[in-house]
């Protein structure tokens, strides 16, 4: 039976980031991204911008990211904005958030 639920707090999801490494390899990389659920309607007004602003207010936090030195890396706006200007990380964000919001990979 299904249920609706209200989602006060954020909800952490796997991210999946593929690292581009010199001749056309990747190395797979994941943390735990801490999404804020949006309703439709809110999703709505946000898709009108970019993905660094749909980010900006559904990313609210992070586990087991590190920065370039391999320290643990703090969520802050300023390490957001940072991740976010990565484009294969902002790619795997956004693929991890719609991911958790229909329970698999995004179709195109």
């Amino acid at each position: 039976m299904f249920q609706l639920q209200k989602h006060d707090e954020p909800m952490k999801w796997p991210v999946k980031v593929y690292i581009p490494r010199p001749g056309g390899t990747n190395t797979k990389a994941t943390f735990m991204a801490h999404f804020m659920l949006k309703t439709q309607d809110e999703a709505d007004v946000l898709s009108q911008g970019s993905d660094q602003d749909f980010m900006e207010a559904v990313l609210v936090g992070w586990d087991a990211a590190k920065d370039e030195e391999g320290n643990e890396l703090p969520f802050s706006e300023e390490a957001r904005q940072k991740m976010v200007n990565i484009p294969y990380v902002k790619t795997a964000l956004v693929a991890a958030y719609f991911e958790c919001i229909v329970g698999g990979p995004r179709k195109n």
